[in-house]
């Protein structure tokens, strides 16, 4: 366990260090982040929660006005929120990633200006027929806590005619990102600062979206832990030599050991 998340950290580093210059326009796409049999887990576990009537529900936009709040509902666009005690008794696998905190914990360790303490989830199924999502950000630094927008996606199928690509609109690259949905991709950007759109699916489309939140102030991580990370130290170096470096640092092995 310590070791398979030890690579995690040094796939994952390898996609965010070069990018924290960016500032407002980072993100990150890891095309196999997850093993292919846990991906077939979670879209097993997504389709057993589909199949259950009342376990999702159409997205809404709620807008507030004076006292009025208006709710407009996407079609096509089904979640089950992972706060709901019914959905994690029916959902156990996403339960249990609810509950793993490594993903925060050495997104903390990459980037530390940010001290990322919770955790929420989603699960969504777009039913294809158009459905899609228009350009907006996830969050705003004034309405929560969130920072960070993870998603899974769990399209095994997936071909370009089917659409259903995430767009994003960094700020600083000058045009467009297109990432294709396709099983086993983890896309990483800020939730308040990275507009983004989804475009229209003609088939079915599967993911899980977990926010990550600060609700403290950041601090460093320890010089020890920063001088492991630096990508200079990892020149010529295996994945697996380099996971086997990390494990022999006690300020990162600990986190690794971490639920």
């Amino acid at each position: 366990m310590l070791a398979r998340r030890a690579c995690f950290c040094v796939r994952l580093s390898r996609q965010i260090l070069p990018l924290q210059a960016s500032g407002e326009s980072l993100f990150a796409s890891l095309a196999t982040p997850a093993p292919q049999q846990d991906v077939a887990a979670c879209s097993s576990d997504l389709g057993e929660l589909k199949a259950l009537r009342g376990s999702m529900h159409l997205n809404s936009t709620h807008l507030v006005k004076a006292q009025e709040t208006i709710r407009l509902e996407k079609a096509a666009i089904w979640e089950a929120d992972m706060l709901d005690p019914g959905v994690r008794q029916r959902a156990p696998l996403f339960n249990e990633l609810l509950q793993d905190a490594t993903l925060r914990t050495l997104l903390s360790i990459l980037m530390p200006q940010l001290r990322l303490d919770g955790q929420v989830m989603k699960l969504q199924t777009n039913a294809g027929g158009g459905g899609c999502f228009p350009i907006h950000h996830d969050s705003d630094e004034s309405v929560d806590a969130r920072r960070l927008t993870a998603i899974l996606y769990l399209n095994r199928a997936w071909q370009p005619e089917h659409g259903g690509q995430l767009r994003l609109y960094p700020a600083l690259a000058g045009q467009a990102v297109d990432i294709p949905p396709r099983a086993g991709t983890l896309v990483l950007f800020p939730a308040c600062r990275m507009l983004h759109r989804v475009m229209p699916s003609t088939v079915e489309r599967h993911c899980m979206t977990i926010w990550l939140s600060q609700n403290r102030p950041g601090h460093c991580a320890p010089a020890s832990l920063r001088r492991v990370l630096e990508p200079n130290q990892w020149h010529g170096k295996t994945e697996a030599a380099i996971t086997d470096s990390l494990l022999q640092e006690p300020e990162a092995r600990k986190h690794f050991g971490r639920r």
